[in-house]
């Protein structure tokens, strides 16, 4: 399927199969067939594509930072709010693990655990750090046709 292809092409330290799964058997970043099926629901709109993964990343980058500053201050509501804005952009760009670690820390958040939420919360930096490139990567791909 278009597009398809880029996520094979991980970086070397990171293999992907074609189905986003990491080869070590972690959670996948992102998840190929899903990938497609934005694209399929965006009538094969390139240019539409690249918008929305523009659209994601700049987003993602303002939540990563609503994250972090809130579980610097402890604020488990706003932590929870900013993961689950997070989560859902994630999910509409097929970028599962981003959206599953998002989804524990609303979770974690709402059972009362904030240390461990706040420890979880981390790990989404580094996780946009992954998933940005990978997508960029693949909507370059798009671009630059079969």
């Amino acid at each position: 399927m278009a597009g398809d292809r880029s996520l094979a092409e991980a970086d070397d330290d990171d293999p992907l199969d074609a189905h986003g799964a990491t080869v070590s058997g972690a959670a996948p970043t992102l998840d190929a067939s899903g990938l497609s099926r934005v694209f399929e629901q965006v009538g094969g709109d390139v240019a539409l594509m690249r918008h929305l993964v523009e659209l994601f990343l700049e987003t993602a980058r303002e939540d990563t930072d609503k994250l972090s500053a809130a579980a610097a201050k402890g604020d488990g509501d706003k932590m929870a709010f900013a993961a689950h804005r997070l989560r859902s952009s994630a999910r509409n760009l097929a970028a599962t693990h981003m959206a599953e670690i998002c989804g524990k820390i609303e979770d974690l958040v709402r059972r009362g655990e904030l240390a461990q939420a706040v420890e979880l919360s981390a790990e989404v930096p580094t996780e946009l750090g992954d998933v940005g490139p990978r997508l960029q990567r693949w909507a370059d791909e798009l671009e630059a046709g079969p």
